[in-house]
């Protein structure tokens, strides 16, 4: 199929999305940049997803891959309004919890304070996150509930381990 018309079809595919919210609200769907009711956007959201197209977000992990999560018309305004606080609560763990996976590339860290008062950054021997190839972490934690739950556990580095 060529360019025109692809073009032609995407065209009409949104000015039938565009008349079905007209005659649903008397009004026009606002321009690029406008405001728009947020009842007129999952409504236009659950069009589209009814139609067919699929709603997801790429969610950056510690892994090298990263992963896609599906979406639903209400989850896509969600995460379009605040992307941490819905993967948080997605994941069923804090906003701060989610900051640390991302920080640690899902790796346990030593949990011991170092002389600048800060946690020490070494990971802790016989944590699932510790086997690599290449400077690529294969077993990174990639739920970040797991993780969160595995790292209250106090562990620590080879150095501080035997310094306790």
């Amino acid at each position: 199929m060529n360019g025109r018309k692809k073009n032609a079809r995407r065209e009409a595919g949104e000015r039938n999305v565009e008349a079905k919210i007209q005659r649903a609200h008397g009004s026009a769907v606002p321009a690029r940049g406008q405001a728009i009711d947020k009842r007129v956007l999952l409504e236009a959201l659950t069009l589209v997803h009814d139609s067919g197209v699929s709603l997801s977000a790429w969610v950056n992990t510690p892994s090298y891959e990263g992963m896609s999560i599906d979406l639903t018309p209400q989850e896509a305004i969600d995460y379009a309004n605040d992307h941490d606080g819905f993967l948080a609560r997605k994941f069923g763990v804090s906003v701060a919890e989610l900051h640390a996976w991302r920080e640690s590339e899902g790796s346990y860290w030593c949990h011991a304070i170092t002389k600048a008062g800060k946690r020490c950054r070494h990971t802790v021997k016989g944590t699932p996150s510790r086997q690599s190839y290449k400077g690529v972490n294969l077993n990174a934690e990639r739920d970040p509930e797991t993780w969160a739950r595995e790292d209250v556990r106090i562990r620590y580095c080879a150095l501080h381990g035997r310094q306790s």
